[in-house]
Order: C-alpha cells, then structure tokens, then sequence
C-alpha cells in the first residue's frame, strides 16, 4: 500500500514478483485521500489511483489483478464517480478495465453509473459516460430512465440541459409516475422549471406546471394557508412569464356563475390583482384543474369543487354553492358518470335550517333532473331523495 501510496512502480513489481496472491493484492488499511480525509478499509489499487499514480495502476490490474470494485465501502468505480474524479473514470474506462455500463442483472440495468453520476451533478463525468455509452441506447432510455430525473430532483441544472440535449426525454416518469418537470417543481430548482418549460415548448409542460401550482392550492395535508399560496403564486408567475417569452398563450373558458364570474388569469397583471386573495387564488386553482382535467375526464377533479361548496353553505353563501353543484352535476353527466342528488337534498335542508328561502327556479330544476334518464336507475338512495324533495316542497313558496 505504501509503494502504491508513493507512486513506487518498481517496488510494487517486486512486491508481486514475491507474493502476488489475492491476500497480499487486496490487503486493506486506512488512508488519508488527496483531500485529507481519512478513508477506511482501503486498497493499494485505491492508492495509486487516488493519488493519480496511474502506472502503479496498471501494474496492480494487469499483473497483481487487483479487483477495480473492491473499493472501500463499494466498488472503487463508485467510489470515484461519487468523488467526481473525472481523470480516475478515463484512465479505467479507456484502458478497458472499467464499462459505463455496470454488470448487467437484468435488461434495464445499463447505465447506471450514468445515474449516480448525475444524482451528484458530476456533469464532466455524466459528459464522459455518454460519449462513451451506445448513442442508440442512451436515446431510447434504456436503464437511464432515472438519470434526468436524479439530475432535476438534485438541483444540477448543467445535468439536466446535457442530458436532454443528449437525447435523454424529459417527458418519461420515473418509477413513482413522476416526470422530470415535476421533480423540479417539488425541490424548488425554478431555473432547472425554466430549462424545461423552454425546451419542451409545448402546451402539455404549461399544463403540468399549472396543474401542479393548483395542487398546493387544494391540499390540505403538508403546507399551512400560507405556504400553499405562496407557492402556487411562485409557480403561476414563472408559468405566466414563460407563456409570454415562449408565445404560448392560454385558451381558457368564458366566465359563469358557477365560479362566480371570474375566469382564469391570462397575464401577469390580471395575476398581480388576485395574488394576495387566498379566496380568489382558491378560484384559481378550480379554473386550472376544469381546463386542464376535464377532457382527460379525470374524476379526481371533482373532489376540491364539492370541498369548495361545503366551504361556501358554512360561509352562508348558499346560492354560490347551488350554482357551483349544479355545475359539478352538469359535468357529471358529460362525463356519462353516475350521478345523484342527494347533494342537493343536504343542500336545501341546510338553507331551511338557517332560514334562507329555497328559490323556487332552483328546487324546480332539482325536482326536473329526477326524471332525467341518468336518474331513472332504481335504487334505495333515488327512492330517498324523491321523498326527501317531495317534503321539502311544502316548505318552497
């Protein structure tokens, strides 16, 4: 260890000219790096290439035949990949002892020294390995899949743009069904968001980044009030700005009842009149998922809108919340989706308990829909409902 440590190719061939055994090649000790950090359980090979003595290298490979992933927690290959040492990668790569390509476990395991060395954002050893890698390979994301997605997840900017610009695509999702645009977003790297927004150049990444700023509007379940908003007001605002740059302008629908006249910010200045209105920015949020999820026909969307009308009758604002059901049933039935009534039902009995007069257009458009044709299945909760409506019509004047 000490001959290698020291770059001593003469005294290294004596060595194993005396005893060139597995025991002696790859007997172990502690050692301070070029950075002068103590590294344990180390090796002669680890030595010499540690400290750049790539002669001493050969001769521990070729006549010693030191083990190149015998390393000091894992393969020495790792070991230099994660240390960014680019000039150990070349030397083992273009004198054959080492592959990109780790040891093939299953079809999809290729490259993924690819994938460490993009996770830690070495862009000159990502460079390396896919001049090295087959071209062909690496374009169709065969077991690099999770390589872009490391690199935007980890906030290595110079990564991502080599990546894509390597034919890697930043559309495909990793194994959680995420893609690269939304591993971004989640981290909080804006200018990697800005990278791809530009380079995707397309309607669908602006949808996916809208869509993802409405999602924290709506949830509930790891951010306060405020950290939701501030973060839909974030990404809206980099969503906006990009639409300008990138002349990819919103198509959004004209304004009803239902959401209360209001329509959908198309510029920064409409947006710079709402942004401090968590009320409004909840709107917002319900006006993105509509455009966005409905000719997916995704029934997640309807979950925040029934949310938003509970909202509205504890507020007392029980006629916004009629046109806003109405509206969500409306939907249902363009769907072709299941629908009932009983929402309404609750929603009459609530204003009659507060003392709020039922407008008699309004029941009567109730009472007409139980004759549509998606209510004439018979079932117990159909049943219910006529009964409850028929009692709740001697209370309408």
């Amino acid at each position: 260890m000490l001959a290698a440590l020291y770059g001593s190719e003469d005294f290294v061939r004596g060595l194993l000219s005396w005893d060139s055994s597995p025991k002696q090649v790859e007997l172990r000790g502690n050692v301070y790096n070029i950075n002068g950090d103590l590294i344990n359980n180390v090796t002669a090979l680890w030595c010499a290439l540690d400290q750049g003595h790539y002669g001493v290298a050969s001769i521990l490979i070729n006549e010693g035949k030191a083990d190149i992933y015998c390393g000091p927690n894992h393969s020495l290959f790792d070991y230099f990949i994660e240390t960014g040492r680019l000039d150990v990668i070349q030397f083992l790569v273009e004198n054959d002892y080492a592959t990109t390509k780790r040891q093939k476990i299953t079809n999809d395991s290729h490259y993924l020294y690819l994938d460490l060395a993009a996770s830690l954002g070495h862009t000159d050893i990502v460079i390396h390995f896919l001049l090295k890698g087959d071209e062909e390979d690496i374009r169709q994301g065969i077991g690099v899949s999770s390589a872009l997605h490391r690199a935007a997840e980890n906030g290595h900017y110079d990564c991502v743009r080599v990546l894509c610009n390597a034919g890697l695509s930043p559309k495909t999702k990793n194994s959680n069904g995420k893609t690269v645009l939304r591993l971004a977003v989640e981290n909080n790297h804006s200018s990697i968001v800005d990278f791809l927004l530009e380079y995707n150049n397309d309607e669908a990444s602006f949808n996916e980044l809208e869509l993802l700023a409405s999602s924290y509007m709506i949830s509930v379940w790891h951010f306060d009030e405020r950290e939701r908003s501030d973060r839909m007001r974030t990404l809206l605002k980099q969503s906006l700005i990009k639409r300008v740059l990138l002349n990819i302008p919103k198509e959004v629908a004209q304004p009803i009842s239902a959401y209360e006249f209001q329509q959908e910010c198309q510029s920064i200045d409409e947006f710079d009149q709402i942004q401090y209105n968590v009320d409004r920015l909840y709107l917002e949020a319900l006006l993105i998922r509509e455009r966005i999820l409905l000719p997916e026909k995704e029934e997640t969307f309807f979950s925040p809108l029934y949310q938003r009308g509970f909202v509205l009758v504890e507020r007392g604002e029980f006629y916004q919340c009629f046109n806003l059901w109405f509206h969500i049933f409306q939907l249902y039935q363009r769907m072709e989706l299941e629908t009932n009534l009983q929402s309404f039902v609750w929603l009459f009995c609530r204003m009659l308990a507060a003392g709020i007069p039922i407008p008699v257009d309004q029941f009567l458009a109730i009472c007409y829909l139980t004759f549509h044709s998606s209510q004439q299945k018979f079932t117990n909760e159909s049943l219910a409902t006529a009964l409850c409506l028929v009692a709740i019509a001697a209370k309408v004047t």
